[in-house]
């Protein structure tokens, strides 16, 4: 790590010193949060009577999935340690460890955020909260000692060229009956 990065894991991870509800707080935004999101994402899926608003969701999660798939790929390649393993800061949950860059939490979060806010036929106050919720995860994940900054900017990265590339290939589609139209369009046809 080096000198900004410290003094800014320093400045985010919760001490002994810290307000007694910093920890169970970062702790259930990291623990639990995900689960509710998860569940009122879907709900909202299944409950929305518009198909610009399911598409739009479909996408966000498209987005999440390849974003996925980069941090995997990322992570076989880069082993970067966690803070404790670099007798850094405190860790107020148990980890099983492995490569910490990018967090797969913040990958996640700001993934489905990204992708939300790349749709047009969602309300922006739901885009707000989505980013709001990928903002307190990635803080969570610092501020409980499990990641570095570094770790939860490239999840958010990651997240966000997730989401572009899912919106990307779902938006290109060629128009409907186009093939149809220039196969009957040949002459001799």
């Amino acid at each position: 790590m080096r000198g900004f990065e410290t003094a800014l894991f320093t400045l985010l991870n919760a001490t002994p010193d810290s307000p007694s509800w910093v920890v169970p707080l970062a702790a259930w935004i990291s623990n639990v949060l995900p689960h509710g999101a998860a569940v009122a994402l879907g709900a909202w899926l299944l409950a929305t009577p518009s198909r610009a608003q399911r598409v739009a969701i479909l996408q966000a999660l498209a987005g999440a999935g390849m974003a996925w798939l980069m941090v995997r790929g990322i992570r076989a390649v880069v082993h970067l340690p966690r803070p404790a393993e670099l007798e850094l800061g405190w860790q107020w949950l148990a980890h099983r460890g492995g490569p910490a860059l990018p967090s797969m939490h913040a990958t996640g979060a700001f993934a489905l955020a990204t992708g939300l806010g790349l749709s047009r036929a969602l309300p922006r106050r739901a885009l707000w909260v989505a980013f709001a919720v990928a903002t307190a995860m990635a803080w969570s994940r610092v501020c409980l000692g499990l990641h570095c900054p570094t770790d939860v900017a490239a999840g958010a990265l990651c997240g966000a060229a997730g989401a572009a590339l899912a919106s990307t290939a779902t938006a290109w589609r060629p128009a409907r009956g186009t093939a149809v139209r220039r196969w009957r369009a040949q002459p001799g046809r």
